[in-house]
């Protein structure tokens, strides 16, 4: 592994619309995901296709750390892309060539519910969560593809 750099591109940080990846044309509200991703692009590296010198990295947010949490303690402040460009992560990727991925679950108080913002770790979406039959998981493996392919 390489030192990570202190002074990454800020700017190779990239928006990717989920939208489009979401499997029988379902939107991404319907299986708790928000509209966009984000994936962070280091210097020597390309996406669609994928340079043959890089990898792809996931990198799943916890519960309360999705694009739209509201912190009640700090003012009503937005999380917004607070991990994703503040968490130490695109250092290390900018140095070792690795596109980060980094997608995005969204909070619900209706059906499903997922009032945290969480990944479907325990069957809120249904029963097939944890396989790669569920909609979350192929929705991030279709950006997976796309990214590589």
């Amino acid at each position: 592994l390489n030192p990570r750099e202190e002074d990454y591109p800020y700017n190779n940080v990239v928006s990717v619309d989920q939208k489009q990846f979401v499997p029988n044309g379902k939107k991404p509200s319907s299986i708790s995901m928000e509209d966009i991703a984000y994936a962070y692009v280091p210097t020597n590296c390309t996406i669609h296709p994928l340079s043959d010198n890089c990898r792809v990295h996931i990198l799943f947010h916890g519960c309360l750390q999705n694009l739209n949490t509201v912190y009640v303690h700090s003012g009503g402040v937005t999380f917004n892309d607070t991990l994703v460009r503040h968490g130490g992560f695109n250092q290390w990727a900018e140095t070792n060539n690795l596109v980060i991925l980094y997608p995005q679950a969204s909070y619900s108080d209706v059906d499903p519910i997922n009032p945290l913002g969480c990944w479907d770790w325990w069957g809120y979406t249904n029963n097939q969560y944890a396989w790669n039959t569920g909609a979350q998981m192929q929705t991030v493996d279709n950006m997976v593809q796309w990214i590589i392919n």
